[in-house]
């Protein structure tokens, strides 16, 4: 924007500059003064008009401003600037002529005046201004809360020490930054453009990145008008969140282990100061204050969960702790006394009394659903017990009709058990019936099928069937043999070596039956060709038994036929010595052999 000024009418401009209540100076072509209004001998002091005209700004101005600044050098820097054409404002510490110094604001822009190119320098006193910045400015620095003084351009006049902490930046390094320059994210609220529009403060949230991380501010924004309603300045505060934001982020993934059971989980209270600190410590207070019955509840509650029941807690707690630790006492009473009836029914039972229970009158509640279930468990068992050994009393005393009552649930396993049992004794008793009707009858080539049993009941019909075969074995050798002496062949016998018990009893007896038989055989075949030595061997055997008719009479023949011989021979011999008249004694002989001695 250029500030070049036009005006052909001195007289005019001048009676408009005398009006004028800024001090407003012409500086010439050669950088001295060449004219002013009245209110510049009244603000600087003048007494005449020598003092001011035909005289350089410098005259205005002291050696250096407050900053350090050559105000002779940052002077030219402006009027350099003014003389390109744009139009420059800017605050100036100036010196009365008397020596006092006075702050003002400076406007300097191109004028043709009479005919030359000047500037034309405008001043207002700002020394109440700077008064009330120094004190908001000594506000600010001592402020704890970070405040920066914005200028409208956003460039930062000023910052106090909580705001250089907050940003981590140092004063000069905030001196030549701007606003803008800031990398703001996450803004909630209303801009500082919207205050500015509606010259009213503005405030919201917003996240701020600096070199130690984001902090979360809370800001205000406050614009500054003049008179004339042109923005000043703008006063920007900002509230650190940050500790508040990452204290509730703390405290929601406290909540969330404590949720899920991590109950040793604290906040660690050194990341804190001032009232998030006490807050904190408060919270970590209040956990371990609840925390510590909760763990003694939860080992118990775990111990009692594993079937180890604990000791009852002796330790003293308040109100509803005090709650907690009577009611674990109860249920580890409860617990202690339903163990202590169950093992003592237990034994009981075990001893064998049947009738033994669990008295239901201690107990109230699902204790009392849980000992009635008992009772009503050994009930059903011994009931059904009593039902089999009622069924297996009956099968005892050889009744097995009996069929035991179908029992509820998986008792039925007991039905099945049963019912296989009567079909197996039944099975066995119909198939023992039939050898026994087969062996009375004389079947005994009738067998049990084994195969129709099993186990023991399979050993007993194998058994069976081994005693038949035991039986019939020999009897059908005995009887071959007894076939063979039917027809007087006794050139087999029984071998004995096969039999074992009675039966080799019964082999020898028809052994010696047939020796016996073949001795006698022998013995005819003997006496049939005149042998008749066997008489001393029968004699020594001698009758056998009362009723033994054989031996006897074999011994009377041997000696029938030997008298016959013996006198036979006599008479023979007698005979042939000529002695006719010798006889044989008749009466010592019957029978035909009689007759043979009588010659008859």
């Amino acid at each position: 924007m250029t500030g070049n000024i036009r005006t052909q009418d001195i007289a005019s401009l001048k009676t408009i500059l005398d009006g004028t209540s800024a001090s407003i100076q012409i500086v010439g072509p050669d950088g001295v003064f060449i004219d002013c209004n009245t209110a510049t001998y009244t603000l600087f002091r003048a007494q005449s008009y020598e003092d001011i005209i035909g005289k350089p700004p410098s005259i205005l101005s002291p050696e250096k401003q407050s900053d350090g600044t050559n105000s002779e050098a940052g002077a030219k820097k402006f009027i350099d600037t003014a003389f390109s054409g744009e139009s420059v404002t800017f605050e100036w510490e100036h010196k009365r002529l008397d020596g006092t110094i006075i702050p003002c604001q400076v406007t300097l822009q191109l004028i043709t005046y009479e005919g030359q190119t000047c500037l034309m320098a405008t001043m207002i006193d700002i020394t109440d201004l700077v008064a009330i910045r120094r004190k908001s400015e000594l506000i600010i620095e001592k402020s704890p809360i970070p405040i920066i003084d914005v200028r409208p351009d956003l460039s930062i006049l000023a910052g106090n020490l909580a705001f250089g902490n907050l940003t981590d930046m140092s004063a000069e390094e905030l001196s030549v930054m701007k606003l803008s320059d800031f990398n703001v994210q996450n803004r909630v609220g209303r801009s500082l453009t919207e205050g500015i529009e509606t010259k009213s403060p503005v405030s919201g949230d917003l996240d701020a990145v600096v070199p130690s991380g984001t902090k979360h501010l809370q800001y205000l924004y406050y614009p500054i008008f003049d008179h004339n309603g042109t923005l000043s300045s703008i006063i920007a505060y900002y509230i650190d969140k940050t500790a508040e934001r990452r204290a509730v982020r703390d405290i929601i993934a406290l909540t969330e282990k404590c949720q899920a059971g991590n109950l040793d989980a604290r906040l660690d209270v050194s990341q804190y100061s001032g009232e998030l600190f006490d807050l904190t410590k408060g919270i970590n207070g209040t956990l371990n204050s609840v925390i510590g019955p909760l763990n003694v509840a939860a080992e118990y509650v775990d111990r009692i969960a594993k079937g180890d029941i604990p000791p009852k807690i002796t330790d003293q707690y308040n109100g509803d702790f005090n709650e907690i630790k009577n009611n674990l006492n109860t249920c580890i009473d409860s617990l202690q006394q339903l163990i202590t009836d169950t093992n003592t029914m237990y034994r009981a039972q075990k001893e064998g009394d049947i009738e033994a229970k669990i008295d239901t009158s201690r107990y109230q509640g699902v204790y009392l659903d849980i000992i009635t279930g008992y009772n009503d468990v050994v009930n059903l068992h011994i009931s059904s017990i009593l039902k089999i050994l009622t069924i297996l009393s009956s099968y005892a005393e050889g009744n097995f009709s009996p069929t035991l009552e179908k029992l509820p649930g998986k008792q039925v396993l007991a039905n099945e058990k049963m019912d296989l049992l009567q079909r197996n004794i039944q099975s066995l008793i119909r198939d023992c019936d039939t050898l026994i009707h087969a062996a009375t009858h004389g079947e005994l080539q009738v067998r049990a099928d084994e195969a129709n049993h099993q186990g023991d009941y399979r050993k007993i019909i194998e058994g069976m069937n081994g005693i038949l075969d035991a039986v019939v074995t020999p009897l059908h050798d005995a009887g071959s043999v007894l076939e063979r002496m039917a027809v007087n062949d006794h050139t087999v016998g029984m071998d004995e070596s096969k039999y074992l018990g009675e039966f080799v009893t019964l082999a020898s007896n028809i052994n010696a039956v047939r020796d016996r038989v073949n001795h006698i055989a022998d013995s005819i075949v003997e006496i049939s060709i005149g042998d008749l030595s066997e008489l001393d061997t029968y004699k020594s055997i001698g009758r056998r038994s009362d009723q033994d008719r054989i031996v006897p009479n074999l011994i009377k023949a041997f000696e029938n036929l030997q008298a016959l011989t013996t006198d036979t021979k006599m008479l023979v011999e007698a005979a042939s010595h000529g002695t006719f008249n010798v006889r044989a004694d008749a009466d010592r002989h019957q029978g035909e052999y009689r007759r043979v001695i009588e010659g008859n």
